[in-house]
């Protein structure tokens, strides 16, 4: 095991705490020693304030938030992410999970004085069980604070439970994130993070400098944002789906091998490596359909018309003409090149799509025998 790092912190106002009984647990509090024994091992300043923020500016206004909670200790993280679902004025549920009746005791004591236990529902039990009653009962999870057992398995088996039940722009949060154990040694939440991200994909940012002894914060986003499509302005500029293959769809379900050989989408839709060159090539064939074609037609328009006239005019009207069909050329040519890297783009792409499609099929065959 290395050596343990501490970002704990007591050096603060104490009025900056989310809730009063924080402050109240957190008074004369100068050592991890004292904090153990007044907080439990809970994440700590500025910790509870990171989680209470980043709650507070991710509940959904117009729907019914689900907040699972899987470690609650004392109470005191529970305090700090329930009160940001109070502070919002949203409807929602906190759920919290704790292995040790002491500690459940003590979390509903200090939750009621905090004034928020009717937000709670507290459950005693082992959370990998624990959850699956949880998730019976509700239809989606919108933020999930997963610090229970920190050994790998325990917290990817966790994140398993509640995947199916997570949106797209749900989160989950991971505390412990620090690579804190030797190669040889089981890799903790480091390493349950990097599974995670090679089964499921998404999105991952670390808090490096909070927490303690085995410190870091980290969160973890399906996807963060919807597709959208190409501005006009933009012609060659290629969408997510254009270049990835639709690497939204394959971190939802995983896809199985058609008879004819292509990959398929667990909804029946197949998909095709000509795909997002088609995408592409239609991209430009509907820019090329804009202001281009008008030009080109109006300098065929000048050429015409000048064999109607003579003299000066009629040089004005085929001048006018030729320059027009050179400048089209000559855009035309200053897009070459970009129109052959974005080819490349979407054919590099697309190769490391339906590697990491068949990656997954692998893992999956392998995890059901």
């Amino acid at each position: 095991m290395r050596k343990p790092k501490f970002f704990r912190r007591f050096d603060y106002h104490k009025s900056l705490l989310p809730n009063s009984v924080l402050a109240e647990l957190e008074e004369g509090v100068n050592s991890i020693e004292q904090a153990v024994e007044k907080t439990g091992r809970t994440i700590g300043y500025p910790g509870w304030n990171l989680i209470y923020y980043i709650i507070l500016s991710h509940l959904n206004p117009d729907s019914f938030n689900v907040i699972i909670e899987t470690g609650s200790n004392v109470g005191c993280s529970t305090i700090a992410l329930t009160q940001a679902l109070k502070d919002s004025h949203y409807d929602g549920q906190v759920y919290s999970v704790e292995l040790l009746p002491e500690n459940h005791t003590r979390a509903q004591d200090n939750l009621s004085k905090a004034g928020i236990l009717d937000l709670v529902d507290c459950r005693l039990g082992d959370s990998r069980e624990v959850l699956k009653s949880i998730l019976e009962e509700v239809k989606s999870v919108r933020i999930a604070f997963l610090d229970a057992s920190h050994l790998l398995e325990d917290v990817f088996q966790e994140f398993e439970l509640i995947y199916p039940l997570l949106e797209d722009n749900s989160i989950v949060i991971f505390d412990n994130t620090y690579q804190i154990a030797e190669s040889h040694e089981d890799q903790r939440v480091f390493g349950a993070l990097h599974k995670i991200k090679e089964m499921y994909g998404g999105n991952l940012i670390n808090l490096e400098f909070v927490s303690w002894f085995t410190p870091g914060v980290a969160i973890w986003q399906k996807k963060p944002f919807p597709t959208i499509d190409t501005p006009p302005y933009l012609p060659f500029a290629a969408t997510p789906q254009q270049t990835s293959l639709g690497s939204e769809q394959i971190t939802e379900t995983l896809p199985s091998k058609g008879n004819s050989g292509r990959l398929e989408q667990s909804s029946g839709e197949q998909v095709s490596p000509q795909q997002p060159v088609a995408s592409l090539l239609g991209q430009i064939l509907r820019y090329y359909s804009r202001w281009p074609v008008g030009v080109a037609a109006l300098a065929i328009a000048l050429n015409t018309g000048a064999l109607f006239l003579s003299g000066v005019s009629q040089w004005l009207m085929v001048a006018s003409g030729t320059l027009l069909l050179l400048l089209l050329i000559g855009h035309v040519a200053s897009k070459a090149d970009t129109v052959l890297q974005e080819l490349k783009t979407v054919k590099q792409q697309n190769q490391k799509a339906i590697a990491t499609l068949r990656k997954r099929i692998k893992a999956k065959q392998l995890k059901n025998g």
